[in-house]
């Protein structure tokens, strides 16, 4: 439901969530710990920085941080950060036109699965997240094609 992109920026942000607040952590660093391609991990830092969500610096001391605690950041934000729309604000056939004037064939089953998934992205945080997932469980490295 959730583009690549999308899921790397999560698991960023615990990954940050995990490490030393405030600490500005190169983005290959990151990477490296995460076991993801270093060069696509950087795409999702400038979307996230827009949103306000992480810190970016360039040169030597540079590197990403997060912007605010962990338990102020919800999965929504970083979804739309990223996707710019959650999976639940589209149709699930992607038909254009789809909504409660115009419901395609599966809009009314669609509307309660919809229902928990918005709860669900709003309901979680990146510091709830990061408290039920330890490290080595971030690491990605056997299912990256780029890495």
């Amino acid at each position: 439901m959730l583009s690549r992109a999308c899921q790397y920026g999560i698991l960023l942000l615990v990954h940050l969530a995990h490490g030393e607040g405030g600490r500005f952590e190169p983005v290959h660093e990151a990477a490296a710990g995460l076991g993801l391609s270093a060069h696509f991990l950087a795409k999702t830092v400038g979307p996230l920085a827009r949103a306000g969500l992480v810190k970016s610096y360039r040169g030597p001391n540079g590197g990403v941080a997060l912007a605010r605690d962990p338990m102020q950041i919800h999965v929504r934000d970083v979804v739309r950060a990223i996707d710019g729309s959650t999976p639940v604000e589209c149709c699930v056939l992607g038909l254009p036109g789809c909504g409660e004037n115009r419901p395609c064939p599966m809009h009314d089953a669609w509307s309660a699965v919809r229902a928990n998934v918005s709860r669900l992205l709003d309901d979680t945080t990146v510091g709830a997240l990061a408290a039920r997932l330890d490290t080595e469980s971030l690491r990605l490295s056997s299912l990256d094609p780029e890495h």
